[in-house]
């Protein structure tokens, strides 16, 4: 089973995709900024810190009893998404 979750900011948007398999995946067309290169995940630190709690809030109220940490789940970009150049 795998949870879709859209992130939209200002004109940027981002899908993140979660799965059963303790793992998330992040989709995002946009290039990578030159500050952040060498760890190109620096670039959606906010986003996923975001996403993470309120996911766990979330499942929280669904189910009292769950208590799974988002943040030891794997997490990884998408391979082999089309870059949009006209997004900056």
């Amino acid at each position: 089973m795998q949870f879709l979750m859209p992130w939209v900011k200002s004109t940027k948007f981002m899908l993140l995709v979660l799965d059963k398999n303790k793992k998330f995946t992040w989709i995002d067309p946009t290039s990578t900024p030159e500050w952040c290169k060498d760890m190109p995940y620096k670039k959606y630190v906010r986003a996923i810190l975001d996403m993470s709690i309120k996911y766990m809030s979330a499942m929280r109220v669904y189910d009292k009893e769950w208590s799974q940490n988002i943040f030891t789940w794997k997490a990884k970009s998408a391979d082999g998404i089309v870059e949009d150049k006209d997004s900056n």
